[in-house]
């Protein structure tokens, strides 16, 4: 028990100095490549936040045991919104700005149709390969609908090389970092007799979910809300069409009827309810909703999770 706690509080510790190391390399490379900040956030830093995620899932499905993997994308993007996203409304209420519909449009309507590859409670080789590619098709679409943004970092004299490699470094200290946090919490679990089923929906998912976590509090600290909300936004994607696809290409998942309903369900409603925050703010930006919104997040995360630990 000892050896665990000591892991969980270096990997932390480690956790915290790679993500904020690597938010500022993938500024430099983004800003390298010509990428606006809110693209950043949704493709570098979410996709290198959802390594943790993706990894899970492949490991466990390689594993024979794809369903924590399963489990654990859709409970890490309930706590990214529920959790994460609150948190940010509560502490940075400016950040709602950055929070835009067509993104949120994307996220929602590709949850949707993620749905009806999972609604007959199997998840196969062709709905894993479709997956990634409505992926590919979401990425392409935030980036057409961002070309023409006139934001940028505007870090000069970057060398490309050198950022990517940096970047991919970071970007496996995170990973690892983030390994050792989930193989203590998954230990300790076990060892209090807590299921393999809550543990991926809950302890693994809030712990591949730290990377998104450290990676707003030190967006919000640097006043980079973009970050911090792209993130979000960016690893929801990456984590659904991504990990799960990745695990449907390895193996066919018999899908248990609690992720159907009402798990994945709690998912939309989450992102739906994102979608009109931000029409209700761009309807008014004098409305002061952030932070009662991001209590009401918080709320209906820790909601889910009591229901989840009593089921």
């Amino acid at each position: 028990m000892l050896i665990l706690l000591a892991t969980i509080i270096l990997s932390f510790a480690v956790l915290y100095f790679s993500v904020d190391k690597f938010i500022r390399q993938a500024e430099y490379f983004g800003s390298t490549i010509g990428l606006p900040p809110i693209v950043i956030g949704i493709i570098l830093v979410g996709l290198a936040t959802s390594m943790p995620e993706i990894l899970t899932s492949v490991f466990s499905a390689l594993q024979g045991n794809p369903n924590i993997g399963l489990g654990n994308a859709i409970g890490s993007n309930i706590t990214n919104i529920a959790l994460i996203v609150g948190g940010i409304f509560i502490f940075a209420p400016s950040s709602i700005k950055t929070l835009k519909a067509p993104m949120l449009y994307i996220l929602l309507g590709t949850s949707v149709i993620f749905y009806f590859f999972i609604y007959d409670f199997k998840f196969s080789m062709g709905d894993g390969l479709t997956s990634l590619l409505v992926l590919l098709l979401s990425l392409s679409i935030l980036i057409f609908t961002t070309r023409d943004s006139k934001e940028s970092y505007n870090y000069q004299n970057n060398n490309l090389i050198l950022n990517l490699f940096w970047l991919l470094f970071w970007i496996t200290i995170l990973c690892i970092s983030s390994k050792g946090v989930v193989w203590a919490a998954s230990g300790i679990s076990e060892l209090l007799g807590i299921s393999n089923l809550t543990i991926g929906i809950t302890l693994v998912a809030l712990g591949t979910s730290l990377p998104e976590l450290i990676t707003s509090i030190i967006s919000i600290v640097r006043k980079r809300y973009d970050i911090a909300i792209g993130n979000v936004i960016g690893s929801n994607l990456f984590n659904m069409l991504g990990a799960v696809g990745s695990i449907g290409l390895i193996s066919e998942i018999t899908v248990p009827n609690f992720i159907v309903s009402p798990d994945y369900w709690v998912m939309i409603s989450l992102t739906a309810l994102l979608l009109l925050i931000s029409l209700a703010y761009r309807g008014n930006e004098r409305l002061n909703i952030s932070s009662i919104c991001g209590i009401i997040l918080v709320i209906i995360y820790l909601l889910y999770t009591i229901y989840v630990l009593s089921r």
